[in-house]
């Protein structure tokens, strides 16, 4: 019963966060900040060159070893584009919308819009290091 209650804070805390997210910038700091909380267990504070984060004006990296997430402007459509890598070949995950002052993932595959969070950006995390 006390349930509903539960869920309707989570919807409350994933439309903030996503409310709180307006252009690149805010994205690639959410993914980064995730990236971080992901590798720091592992390498602490420590610089490993195999891991590692890069983030500029139209481009960011996340790289384990030769795996990574990349994340970027794509200035055809205003979208930012979600890809993951592996050696030499990019997948195209989905991208980063922008509508009625929130940021929404839309995946390339189900073709579904949701709210980005911070559990949906780990799911694209999990997609691009799973086969390390």
């Amino acid at each position: 019963m006390n349930n509903w209650k539960e869920e309707l804070q989570s919807k409350i805390k994933t439309r903030l966060y996503s409310e709180g997210i307006k252009n690149y910038n805010d994205v690639t700091e959410k993914f980064k900040s995730q990236f971080s909380s992901l590798v720091r267990p592992v390498v602490g504070t420590g610089v490993i060159p195999a891991i590692d984060a890069s983030v500029d004006d139209d481009y960011a990296t996340f790289n384990i070893f030769e795996r990574g997430l990349v994340v970027y402007k794509n200035k055809e459509d205003g979208t930012i584009g979600v890809n993951y890598k592996e050696e030499n070949s990019d997948m195209h995950l989905g991208k980063v919308v922008f509508e009625q002052g929130y940021a929404y993932f839309v995946s390339s595959k189900e073709k579904s819009k949701q709210y980005l969070r911070p559990d949906l950006i780990d799911s694209l995390f999990e997609k691009a290091f799973k086969s390390l």
